[in-house]
């Protein structure tokens, strides 16, 4: 009797126990951390959520080849669409992911909430810099911007949202 009450519990105990898989976790992008999509070109498309954010991403992440873009509205944060190693394609970023960078610039800023239809601009990194006019130093997550910059035509208040998953 004790032997099969041994025996009971023992494939009782193995029924109970389970199988665990130790999986990896998804290693996080840098760019995770700020406003970000991929555009239809794949060009990946940062912009920061307040201006600590812009001045981190211009000092950090405005790499040559980039371009920066922003808008002539209050909260209008900075995108910066990134060129990747030594291009994606070559050649200057297509019209499309500069117009999708602007949308992006336009739809998070208060123009979103006043229904206002307006252009962003963008420009090259080195006309980018942290000094304005007469060597004076400029306030957190404000840049002075030289040369001319690059309007690009009114973009609808149109904003999309994507979602990325894996089937185990």
């Amino acid at each position: 009797a004790i032997k099969q009450a041994e025996k009971k519990a023992a494939t009782s105990v193995q029924a109970m126990q389970t199988t665990h898989a130790i999986r990896a976790i998804r290693r996080n992008y840098w760019f995770e951390k700020v406003w970000w999509f991929v555009s239809s070109e794949n060009y990946v498309v940062v912009g920061g959520k307040d201006a600590m954010q812009n001045e981190q991403l211009v000092r950090a992440h405005l790499k040559p080849g980039d371009v920066y873009v922003h808008a002539d509205i209050h909260e209008a944060p900075i995108a910066i669409v990134k060129r990747g190693k030594g291009g994606v394609g070559g050649g200057e970023i297509p019209p499309l992911t500069l117009a999708q960078a602007g949308s992006m610039v336009i739809c998070r800023s208060k123009a979103w909430e006043s229904g206002m239809v307006t252009t962003a601009w963008w420009v090259h990194d080195h006309q980018v810099s942290k000094s304005g006019a007469g060597g004076q130093h400029l306030p957190t997550g404000r840049f002075a911007i030289s040369g001319t910059t690059n309007y690009l035509p009114p973009n609808q208040l149109v904003m999309g949202v994507g979602v990325v998953f894996r089937v185990a």
